[in-house]
């Protein structure tokens, strides 16, 4: 029932009018706040002025099946708890029933949405167990103000064929709290609790509806409220099946630009376990601190949504150069998961103007002018190719580094004009950008 749902969110949200005058920067910028809830769609009345109304009344249709549902899980579950039939010990199964109650009852919240909402997440904060339940709680990939939540549902278990893997990212971890701790600013110190706090593993995911089969992520960091993650933490979602399908792409769109005498040695690095541990648990783990919606309340409404992703990119990159600096990578091992990385950022020139995936967009356009200007990237103009630099790994890496703690010390600062700057020189497109865009768009 949540596909229906997310459809016709989807079609309230992008295409309309309202939706293109709220693409327009300057209207957004003027907008009342309470506008810009999360949980509820911007209509213009009869006198031409911006209103909203609850997902629970405009969804009315599709949420209510979806509560009767859910209250007929709760009703199972609180059965199975009071006859003790089950073999999870009471608090978790409690756990559980609280979790789906308070989910049920946001669904249908009128009233002091964000609250609700916020409470949701507490309490499926509170659900530490292998079999995880995720609802709403993603927003920036569909509405032009990037700030409206995604109808989504998932389950997803731990797999525990890949302990070493998640052991290694665990140690990872190790490293980056080791490196925020010595930031020693109120910001870091605030957002170490969240790091120190992850519930992170790969999943194996048979059920998802609503966003996730729309784009269906490789992690995912959640949930997004700062005050959440500072009181219990983040649970941080991997899926190798994602990154398998999208390392299939990657393969055949590098053939399109890359050197065909590198083309070979470039995707022999394309490893879907690999990519998770060196790649996307450091994007996923920078989601937990230094989170730019906590800045929000200074920045364009926009800002936060576009610049999150890439930071979190950033993140990746800058704990690459750590791991190499702290013996725990060797150079080959860096150098492989860059390469990766950069050829996995054709899949962003691919679908250039998809609104959904804008912040990674934004990302990939950074990272190919960077590393062509540091000479990583070798551009063949005469004969339409890219190869690498395999020797400029470390200096490319650096560059990274710097960039990404140039951004740290702006969200210190709290210095929205350098944030915003960020993100403008991040999205400025070149030669290169344009190049690449004729190649490989669909």
């Amino acid at each position: 029932m949540y596909d229906p749902y997310y459809f016709a969110w989807s079609r309230t949200v992008q295409g309309t009018p309202v939706a293109h005058r709220l693409q327009d920067h300057s209207v957004a910028a003027a907008l009342d706040k309470a506008l810009l809830n999360g949980y509820t769609i911007i209509e213009l009345n009869d006198e031409e002025k911006f209103t909203h109304v609850p997902y629970a009344i405009y969804f009315s249709a599709f949420l209510q099946p979806i509560a009767d549902l859910l209250q007929h899980l709760i009703e199972k579950l609180e059965s199975i708890h009071q006859n003790g039939t089950s073999s999870l010990p009471q608090h978790v199964q409690k756990s559980y029933i609280i979790y789906l109650q308070q989910y049920k009852t946001a669904l249908l919240a009128t009233n002091d949405l964000e609250a609700v909402w916020e409470e949701l997440d507490m309490k499926w904060m509170d659900v530490k167990h292998t079999i995880q339940i995720v609802h709403d709680i993603e927003s920036g990939y569909g509405d032009p103000l990037r700030v409206k939540v995604i109808p989504d549902f998932s389950l997803r278990f731990v797999d525990e064929t890949y302990a070493e893997a998640n052991q290694t990212m665990s140690q990872i971890q190790d490293h980056m709290i080791n490196y925020f701790k010595s930031r020693e600013t109120s910001l870091c110190k605030a957002g170490l609790s969240a790091l120190s706090n992850c519930m992170s593993a790969i999943y194996y995911i048979p059920f998802q509806a609503g966003m996730s089969l729309h784009f269906r992520f490789s992690g995912q960091s959640i949930p997004n409220r700062a005050n959440v993650k500072e009181a219990k933490g983040v649970k941080l979602f991997f899926d190798p099946v994602s990154t398998n399908i999208r390392l299939g792409t990657t393969r055949s769109l590098a053939a399109k630009v890359m050197s065909p005498e590198q083309l070979p040695k470039l995707t022999s690095v394309l490893d879907a376990v690999d990519t998770i541990v060196y790649q996307v648990a450091a994007h996923e783990i920078g989601h937990s601190i230094y989170g730019l919606h906590a800045l929000a309340d200074i920045l364009h409404p926009s800002t936060p949504a576009l610049l999150e992703e890439p930071r979190a990119e950033l993140t990746t990159l800058f704990t690459l150069n750590l791991l190499f600096k702290n013996k725990f990578i060797s150079l080959e091992r860096a150098q492989n998961a860059l390469i990766s990385f950069v050829i996995q950022d054709l899949r962003r020139f691919a679908s250039f103007d998809a609104a959904a995936t804008r912040p990674y967009t934004i990302s990939a356009i950074s990272t190919y002018n960077t590393a062509l200007e540091k000479h990583f990237l070798v551009w063949d103009r005469d004969h339409d190719i890219l190869s690498v630099d395999y020797s400029k790994t470390l200096d490319l890496l650096g560059e990274f580094s710097s960039f990404f703690e140039q951004i740290l010390q702006a969200e210190d600062d709290k210095a929205a004009d350098k944030i915003e700057k960020a993100l403008h020189d991040m999205q400025l497109e070149s030669d290169l950008t344009r190049w690449l865009v004729a190649k490989l768009k669909n």
